[in-house]
């Protein structure tokens, strides 16, 4: 699976925990995805250079990202 697929997949999953289905996705350097979640506004940072194991690294990401939330949710990860 390529790292654009991905990115793709996250920052879907991303917009369906938002709050207002709504993300923004901004590139300088990195891919930044901001969004409103629980009535904060928080982002989240994907990486531009990725690796052999980057479907594993984002999965640890997410998760974290996820729990850092404080919602109750049922994720499946698509590129697992």
């Amino acid at each position: 699976m390529s790292a654009k697929s991905i990115n793709r997949d996250v920052i879907g999953i991303l917009r369906k925990l938002s709050d207002n289905n709504h993300v923004n996705v901004i590139q300088n350097k990195h891919i930044k995805v901001i969004g409103v979640y629980g009535g904060i506004t928080r982002s989240f940072m994907l990486s531009t250079s990725p690796s052999n194991l980057y479907r594993f690294h984002m999965r640890s990401q997410l998760s974290r990202f996820i729990q850092s939330l404080n919602i109750t949710t049922n994720i499946t990860y698509p590129f697992i």
